[in-house]
Parts: structure tokens; C-alpha cells; sequence
């Protein structure tokens, strides 16, 4: 961080309580008045930890988890022992995996990739991204990304159903019945598998 003249950092400090008390108007509110102290830190050379989390907090509240995401990991970068950090973070994934699980096809692949950029795309996103594709007509987007993940996660059963699908959407019979099989072993070890459906942008 570039040195502050004690009058900025003054300033500054003035800047963040304002902040926070415009912030209690709600987070539409708090998100404009941390990016103007966001872009006033930048001016300086400051790049704070406290005010990347208090963005990502007020985008999360405004149902924005995408863009929350890049916030929390630049506040973590800077400080990556602050425990509220790492529990933001936690809160704001769970917001990035359901507006994935409720999109539309259109917005589906932005917030798959920002998932898996962050190394934080399980199972249920891959599975979810997969039925996009398919509902989309990219059958061999999803087969590839279904094959895949039947490989990195043999037990995970709603793969192979849904490997069993879409090989069967394309005529391929004999992947079809080796999937089938596959979920049909795992559905004596586990519980059902996940049914749910994509929406069609």
C-alpha cells in the first residue's frame, strides 16, 4: 500500500464512517457509498480489505453473488486470516450456486465459469450446467462435462442418470445402458437421485 498523508487517511476514516452509517439505509444505499470510498482509496494508492468486504456484502444483499465474489476474494487476498472474510465468502457461494440452480440458460454459463474459476463448481453445479447444456440443444457440451464428472465423482449417482439421458437424447444406446447400469449399482447404496429441471431461457 502506498503511504497516506495523515490528513487523507483522516479523510479517509471520515469516509468509511459515512459509509457505514449511509449503509444502514439499505444495500443499494451502502453500495454506492463504499464504491465512491472505493474510488477515493484508489486515488490514494489504498486498497482496503474491510471496504472489498463491505461491497461484497452489499452486492450479495442486492442479489448480485457474481460480482460479491470478486470483492471477497480481493478482501481476502489482502487479509487471508480474517475469519468474517472466509464466512462472507461461504454465504456469498451459497447465493452463486441457487441464482445458478434458477437461472436461465443465458445466464447459466457466466455463473458457472465464475464458480469454477473460483474452484468452487461441485457436483450440483456441474450437474446444473450439464442440464443447460442439454436443454439448450448442446448435447455434446453436456456429455463431455457429464463424462467428466462421472470420472471425478464415480459415486456421484444423478451423473450417470443424467449421463443416461442425454446419451440416449443422441442415439447413443450402448453409453445409455453402461450409465443406467452405473446408477442403478449406486441407487442400492444411496438415496434418489436429484430430479430437478432447467428452466429454458
Amino acid at each position: 500500500m502506498a503511504m497516506v498523508r495523515k490528513r487523507d487517511l483522516k479523510q479517509l476514516r471520515a469516509s468509511v464512517d459515512r459509509a457505514e452509517e449511509i449503509g444502514r439505509e439499505g444495500p443499494e444505499q451502502s453500495r454506492a457509498a463504499l464504491q465512491e470510498v472505493k474510488a477515493e482509496c484508489a486515488r490514494l494508492g489504498v486498497d482496503s480489505a474491510w471496504i472489498n468486504w463491505r461491497l461484497a456484502c452489499a452486492l450479495d444483499a442486492l442479489g448480485e453473488p457474481d460480482q460479491a465474489l470478486e470483492f471477497i476474494e480481493r478482501a481476502l487476498l489482502i487479509d487471508p486470516l480474517a475469519t468474517p472474510f472466509t464466512h462472507s465468502r461461504g454465504i456469498i457461494l451459497k447465493s452463486l450456486r441457487g441464482k445458478l440452480a434458477a437461472a436461465k440458460s443465458a445466464d447459466a454459463g457466466r455463473l458457472y465459469e465464475r464458480l469454477a474459476r473460483a474452484g468452487e463448481a461441485d457436483d450440483e453445479a456441474h450437474l446444473t450446467m450439464a442440464r443447460h447444456h442439454a436443454a439448450s440443444g448442446k448435447y455434446d457440451a453436456a456429455l463431455r462435462l457429464l463424462e467428466a464428472l462421472s470420472v471425478l465423482s464415480p459415486a456421484c449417482r444423478d451423473a450417470w442418470v443424467e449421463l443416461a439421458r442425454v446419451a440416449k437424447l443422441v442415439g447413443r444406446e450402448d453409453q445409455a445402458r453402461a450409465a443406467e447400469l452405473e446408477a442403478m449399482m449406486l441407487a442400492g447404496e444411496g438415496g434418489p437421485a436429484v430430479t430437478a429441471s432447467i428452466a429454458t431461457a
